[in-house]
């Protein structure tokens, strides 16, 4: 059978018989995959096979975006699979925006590679370098294109955000928080250089009442536990206002996290801002 092929060639240290019969039964046998992807993901450990396994990724034969998605999934080091992608230069890992590379990009910053992260997302060739060092609400960064890179949202039925996007204006960041709920409603992944750095957050309409308000964190990224770098006053913004002030980055702390996060206090209302405008530049 070409299982047994697959075996023998294993056995004499064909490698590149032993792709060649993987290929083979993957685009024949769906009932294969149960048995061979996890002998395959396994193999690729080696670097010589991964080495000849790159032309295949380079064709894409039916099954490899499938076998790539599992690998992603169950890879103890998904950074080898991503050096897989960026040295195969092949149709896949071309666009930040597919549905495989945005699950790879969040499967390593999920792990915490996130110098892997960045090399990766640099790589694609629609990749907008401004979402690596800037917060900004852009097309790009709210609107889920480039996933990870671009602003999380975190939203329940008591706090959270949204985007609103019209034509011919910048997208605008609607935050709201429940009365009595207190929560980071929004986050966005960050490799500032070190140094000052000035943060400007614009602001449109607003509604605090009583003992409600927002704050923002930078949290360290690389560091256990994510300890806050910053810390905001908590904010208690007025319609169309700005709020502006310095932060410092140490150079121990190359990637970061900004959070926003909204206090809906104890007024029945509750709390609403429409944010415009967030610009972090070195000083």
């Amino acid at each position: 059978t070409s299982l047994w092929f697959i075996e023998d060639s294993v056995a004499r240290d064909d490698v590149a018989g032993a792709l060649a019969q993987y290929n083979l039964v993957l685009q024949s046998s769906a009932e294969s995959i149960e048995i061979l992807y996890p002998q395959l993901l396994n193999a690729l450990g080696s670097p010589q096979i991964r080495k000849a396994f790159l032309p295949y990724v380079r064709k894409i034969p039916a099954w490899m975006v499938p076998f790539l998605s599992y690998a992603v999934g169950k890879s103890e080091d998904p950074s080898s699979i991503a050096d897989i992608i960026k040295a195969a230069r092949g149709k896949i890992g071309q666009s930040a925006k597919g549905d495989f590379e945005k699950g790879l990009l969040a499967t390593l910053i999920s792990a915490r590679k996130f110098s892997d992260a960045k090399s990766l997302y640099q790589h694609f060739k629609d990749s907008d370098p401004s979402l690596l060092t800037s917060p900004g609400l852009t097309n790009a960064s709210t609107s889920g294109l480039f996933s990870a890179m671009g602003w999380q949202a975190s939203s329940s039925a008591s706090a959270g955000i949204s985007f609103r996007n019209e034509a011919e204006t910048p997208p605008i960041m609607e935050a709201f928080a429940a009365s009595g709920d207190r929560q980071v409603v929004a986050r966005k992944l960050l490799y500032l250089p070190p140094g000052r750095h000035k943060f400007i957050v614009r602001h449109g309409r607003a509604e605090f009442p009583f003992d409600s308000g927002m704050a923002w964190y930078l949290r360290c990224a690389i560091a256990q536990d994510f300890p806050v770098i910053w810390k905001s006053d908590q904010i208690v913004a007025k319609p169309d206002s700005v709020y502006q002030t310095t932060i410092d980055i140490a150079p121990v702390c190359d990637v970061q996290y900004l959070e926003v996060e909204m206090v809906g206090g104890q007024a029945q209302q509750g709390a609403e801002i429409e944010i415009t405008a967030i610009a972090l530049s070195r000083v």
